[in-house]
């Protein structure tokens, strides 16, 4: 389990646990909670990190086509 408090390094988790106030909001991995129009999606937007992070995230990154 890791603690990040911090966007930029989610690609490298199997699943993020989202709190807001103390309260599960979301579960799930980076890809689901990316295509969710959600907390996380909205936080890693104002982090300027969501397009990358759909790029790493997506089930199909570094698959050669």
């Amino acid at each position: 389990m890791s603690l990040n408090t911090t966007l930029g390094r989610e690609e490298t988790n199997d699943r993020i646990l989202v709190l807001d106030h103390g309260e599960v909001v979301e579960f799930g991995t980076p890809w689901e909670l990316i295509q969710k129009d959600g907390m996380f999606r909205e936080l890693c937007r104002q982090s300027g990190e969501d397009t990358q992070l759909m790029e790493v995230s997506s089930p199909h990154f570094g698959l050669q086509t």
